[in-house]
């Protein structure tokens, strides 16, 4: 079999002669299909970013600008923010949950989509999440689908639209937040999260 091939015949010793040629592609003439999330490519602007505070309970989404001094904080403004809630029960199925992050997903195209977002920020995770009680089991397992299965969604759908997704610590990201913005606690995680991907 070895020798048929290295002398110019298939696999299953049909000869087809040394100048055989593969038949081209018969999808060649035809136009890609347009898939639904193809969208067009997300035009950035500069100093805007969007962050992404992960919660058991919900998903704060919020846009952020700084036209001078990127680390200064008094420069950061919010441009919008969106707030999605996870009240799930225990008994959720992984398909209800997966259903839930699209749309959210879904929301951070439309939100770079509007403003002009090239950057995306999302926090890479603090360990294990710390609590206790009846919603221990519900949390962790909402906790581990926000860090897997919507970082998979949002890599894929932000790569078709040419939005960059960076991953950073976010340590303190809510007392930092709260100090210097008079928002809500997961509204000023949020803006921080966002911040930390600007090159200090």
């Amino acid at each position: 079999m070895r020798g048929l091939t290295a002398i110019g015949h298939k696999a299953r010793c049909q000869p087809c002669g040394a100048g055989w040629e593969p038949p081209p592609f018969r999808w060649a003439d035809v136009a890609r299909p347009v898939h639904p999330e193809w969208g067009a490519m997300v035009t950035a602007l500069p100093g805007r970013s969007l962050g992404i505070d992960l919660n058991p309970g919900w998903i704060d989404l919020t846009v952020v600008e700084n036209r001078g001094d990127l680390r200064c904080l008094a420069s950061t403004r919010v441009l919008d923010h969106r707030l999605d809630r996870l009240d799930m029960p225990a008994d959720t199925s992984p398909e209800v949950v997966t259903e839930a992050l699209a749309k959210v997903a879904g929301t951070v195209l439309r939100l770079c989509e509007a403003h002009g977002v090239g950057l995306v920020t999302m926090e890479a995770g603090l360990g294990k999440l710390r609590s206790a009680g009846r919603s221990l089991r519900n949390n962790r397992f909402l906790n581990s689908q926000d860090r897997t299965t919507l970082v998979n969604m949002l890599t894929r759908r932000c790569g078709l639209r040419g939005v960059t997704l960076v991953r950073v610590w976010a340590g303190y990201s809510t007392t930092i937040g709260n100090v210097a913005f008079a928002l809500p606690d997961a509204r000023a995680s949020a803006v921080e999260v966002a911040r930390r991907a600007w090159p200090r």
